[in-house]
């Protein structure tokens, strides 16, 4: 187990968020200026596939240096959140740090995959740096305060966040106000994805009461996902464009599917 940072997820582990936020907390404090790179991290250009053929084809995989954002009420987004810390660590033996605010993290489905892709899940599983908030509160002093010190430290790929826009729809507060932890999140991960060309990672459900537009120059693509009678349905919307795949697997498509018929 690395001490030098936020706990991995231990396989059959039992350590509840209040335990992983303490020791958090706690490491981070002991990490001082001195042990801050002086420079960005150079990294060459890397993709880290996410396991979706129409999407990765549609975008060429999720790209370092970039925010992409999942938003779908889909099983679809489960496993590819999955199949991202499997595919980081298969690919270039890289950790995964899990901002999990969704709660969506499954540790026995990561060894299923790990096991399907023929690696060992007891070593995947300690290159997940997991920590959860339960408040959007958390999130953001978890955001400000520890995760640039955590990826200096381990040097990830990919930083996956679940739940934000969730947390932010159901927090106990003023429109306002989240819009402006909303902006403050948004701009550090951006700025974080930049600096130390990771691929940003965000999963949730919805949008909430935000749009899309609004994110523009924070997120660099939003794929929507659409589970359908037989299929599901991607929309990925990158840079004003928009292109819609629906790829059948079995029977014939509805009409309501497509939203046509009320």
């Amino acid at each position: 187990m690395n001490t030098n940072a936020v706990v991995p997820f231990v396989f059959g582990g039992n350590k509840n968020m209040e335990q992983l936020n303490t020791h958090y907390v706690r490491v981070a404090n002991h990490l001082d200026d001195a042990q801050r790179p002086l420079k960005p991290f150079s990294r060459p250009t890397a993709v880290v596939y996410s396991g979706i053929p129409e999407l990765d084809e549609l975008i060429g995989g999720l790209h370092v240096g970039k925010v992409t954002a999942f938003v779908g009420r889909s099983k679809l987004l489960l496993t590819l959140f999955h199949r991202v810390c499997v595919n980081a660590f298969d690919l270039f033996h890289s950790p995964t740090i899990v901002l999990d605010a969704g709660n969506q993290l499954n540790p026995f489905l990561l060894a299923r995959f790990a096991r399907m892709n023929m690696i060992s899940s007891e070593e995947l599983l300690k290159q997940v740096y997991l920590s959860r908030a339960c408040t959007v509160y958390q999130l953001t002093d978890l955001i400000h305060s520890y995760v640039e010190l955590l990826i200096q430290q381990v040097n990830p790929v990919t930083i996956v966040l679940t739940g934000l826009f969730s947390l932010l729809d159901d927090a106990d507060v003023s429109r306002e106000e989240a819009d402006q932890l909303l902006q403050i999140v948004m701009k550090q991960l951006k700025q974080m994805t930049t600096t130390y060309q990771v691929a940003m990672i965000l999963i949730d459900r919805t949008y909430g009461e935000y749009e899309i537009a609004e994110f523009d120059g924070l997120i660099d693509t939003t794929v929507q996902v659409q589970d359908m009678r037989n299929c599901p349905r991607i929309t990925v919307i990158q840079k004003n464009q928009q292109i819609t795949v629906t790829s059948e697997t079995v029977g014939q498509l509805c009409l309501q599917d497509f939203g046509m018929v009320m």
